[in-house]
């Protein structure tokens, strides 16, 4: 990745002597490339036209001094580093320089291992920052996938395909492992975590990136659906779900792939499975009972009346129930479920658990309503580019899932949708003003990258900022 250091000052050889200072300590592997300013003018306008990632900027210039210059930079990039290299040793340059967000301030003639250190210290500071980026990003990459799984769309992903490893596996391990650009681990969905490969083709491709990360651990193992566009993420999620029940089956398999040959009896399963935790959601006992009852009766088709099968495909469901976060644990009932040995008495039990638990759920809704909170607080937060749909689920004590459905209920809009929504409205408001540059602006509405803000205005404004901020003039 190349570095661009812009060097201010209305001397040249001031800015030649820094530049030749980092060459000589620079490594011939770092890609640096170096601007020139002649004054704070100059480096508003560089700053304009292109990414600048480290500036030294002198303060005493013709036209726009280094202090001015700094200020308008800043309100246009928050990123850029800057170090002011100046002769004024007086506190009030200094001070106004660290209020404008310099990163360090040198008097000159700066001694050359003190602009090296002062470099380093920025170079590591830059890649913490960026760390931090890319785990926010994973994050958000994540809540995407959440929202995808459950509205069944994304936008986010041209083309996806949805793995799934085991619950029991530990959803952190696994994120370390999986660390592969086309990767994105998500949270815990259901029982299991969602692994989705981005960017591929074919869903032979998708499973050799799987195999060749996952696969060196013999205790992961996983389902795979097809490789599908964006549009139809939950195809290969419910794919991935028939897959899974093939594992259940066969121990002696590391993982299992979508066939379009998988028996009717297992995609009946898996819609009567989908109907409890629906109905299990709703909280109407009589509709409750009735999906229980066709769920149970296609639960012995599949496994032929075998009680061992069955436990084990219960499993599934009783791991959705309790993930999704629905059901805080299921650990009595399957411990009563692994002691009977009638197929009635399962059946009863299995029921009676879920209609309990049910009301219970519906009971906690009516009393107090977590949603209402999320929303109050996105609408009080959106500002910040931060914002998550993991974080703001930990804040109102509700699992992603839970938090991604009923926000969707309630508002007709997905959580990306809307927190997008208010950002653009916040962002046309003060393009209307017409007070502060669209970089600051993009900004300002809570959107971490400039070009992206640019690209969805116009996408849903049919303009883009500048020719929206020309029609109010």
């Amino acid at each position: 990745m190349t570095h661009a250091i812009l060097l201010v000052d209305d001397e040249a050889i001031e800015r030649q002597v820094i530049e030749q200072m980092l060459k000589n300590h620079l490594s011939t592997k770092q890609a640096i490339r170096f601007l020139h300013a002649n004054n704070g003018q100059e480096a508003i306008h560089i700053c304009l036209e292109q990414p600048v990632d480290l500036i030294f900027m002198d303060i005493n210039m013709p036209k726009v001094d280094g202090l001015e210059a700094v200020k308008k930079i800043k309100q246009t990039d928050k990123e850029v580093d800057i170090i002011m290299v100046s002769a004024y040793d007086t506190f009030s340059y200094a001070k106004q320089a660290i209020d404008y967000g310099v990163h360090a301030y040198l008097l000159k003639p700066a001694p050359e291992e003190e602009v090296i250190s002062v470099y380093h210290k920025v170079m590591e500071k830059r890649k913490s920052t960026d760390h931090q980026k890319q785990q926010l990003q994973q994050m958000r990459d994540r809540s995407q996938l959440v929202e995808g799984l459950i509205g069944g769309e994304s936008e986010t992903f041209k083309t996806i395909a949805i793995a799934l490893v085991s619950a029991e596996y530990n959803e952190e391990v696994l994120f370390e492992k999986a660390q592969n650009e086309r990767l994105i681990v998500g949270p815990t969905f259901g029982a299991h975590i969602p692994v989705a490969v981005t960017g591929v083709e074919k869903t032979l491709d998708a499973l050799k990136i799987l195999k060749e990360t996952l696969l060196t651990d013999p205790v992961i193992r996983f389902s795979l659906g097809r490789v599908v566009k964006g549009e139809n993420l939950r195809q290969s999620y419910e794919e991935a779900l028939l897959s899974y029940y093939d594992l259940i089956d066969r121990e002696d398999i590391s993982y299992s792939t979508y066939q379009l040959g998988f028996t009717p009896k297992l995609k009946a399963l898996d819609t009567y499975q989908q109907d409890v935790i629906h109905q299990f959601e709703k909280g109407e006992v009589p509709s409750l009972k009735r999906a229980i009852d066709q769920y149970f009766y296609q639960l012995k088709q599949t496994t032929q009346h075998q009680l061992t099968k069955m436990r084990r495909y219960s499993d599934v469901l009783l791991g959705q129930l309790v993930n999704f976060g629905l059901i805080d644990s299921t650990l009595s009932i399957q411990q009563q479920l692994d002691l009977v040995t009638s197929k009635e008495v399962f059946h009863t039990l299995l029921t009676d658990f879920l209609v309990k638990n049910s009301q219970a759920l519906k009971v906690k809704h009516e009393m107090a309503s977590p949603v209402e909170q999320a929303v109050r607080y996105v609408d009080e937060h959106f500002t910040d580019p931060n914002l998550t749909l993991e974080q703001l689920a930990e804040i109102v004590g509700l699992s992603v899932y839970h938090l991604s459905k009923a926000f969707k209920q309630k508002n007709h809009l997905s959580f990306v949708d809307y927190v997008r929504e208010k950002r653009l409205t916040h962002a046309k408001q003060l393009l209307r003003k017409n007070e502060m540059p669209l970089k600051a602006i993009a900004y300002e509405s809570g959107f971490s990258d400039p070009n992206y803000f640019s690209r969805l205005f116009k996408k849903t404004e049919g303009m883009p900022p500048s020719k929206f901020v020309s029609t109010y003039m």
